[in-house]
């Protein structure tokens, strides 16, 4: 006859979404945790705040998963903390002794776009600049060989 040992392990977080410490999150996310077992969804206790601003956000449980949907669009360029309280509990009631931190910047990625102008084999002018700044140029290249040398730069 075997007995199975009681669990006594409480639960913990394994994978968060975003990452800790990313940058340029999209403003739509909606932040997930994982934990290494099942856990009582009632007894999630969950905080997303960023520019001085506490979000309020929905939950979903699945598996051994909760995301946390929050109720309008993040901020861009803005740290956030999010936090789980102590006491998650697993299904068998054992509880998370910390709470959880984790934080990510919003902001989008964004590419130059450029405009080039050649004449035979060389770039005659250059100028770039980002989607979100209005008449900012990056660098303007006056000749420019199609190997990347420049020739002539204002």
């Amino acid at each position: 006859m075997y007995l199975k040992k009681p669990d006594v392990t409480p639960p913990s977080v394994i994978s968060t979404v975003p990452a800790t410490g990313a940058a340029g999150v999209a403003v739509n996310i909606a932040p997930d945790v994982t934990f290494s077992e099942p856990v009582d969804p009632t007894s999630i206790t969950f905080t997303l705040a960023g520019g001085g601003v506490t979000i309020p956000c929905v939950m979903n449980y699945s598996g051994t998963t909760a995301s946390f949907t929050p109720s309008s669009s993040l901020s861009k360029n803005v740290l956030y903390t999010a936090r789980l309280s102590a006491g998650v509990k697993d299904l068998a009631g054992n509880p998370m002794q910390d709470e959880y931190f984790w934080s990510f910047t919003t902001g989008k990625k964004e590419l130059l776009v450029c405009a080039i102008s050649y004449f035979e084999d060389r770039i005659q002018m250059m100028a770039c600049r980002a989607p979100s700044i209005q008449n900012e140029r990056y660098r303007i290249v006056d000749e420019q060989n199609r190997d990347g040398s420049i020739l002539n730069q204002r």
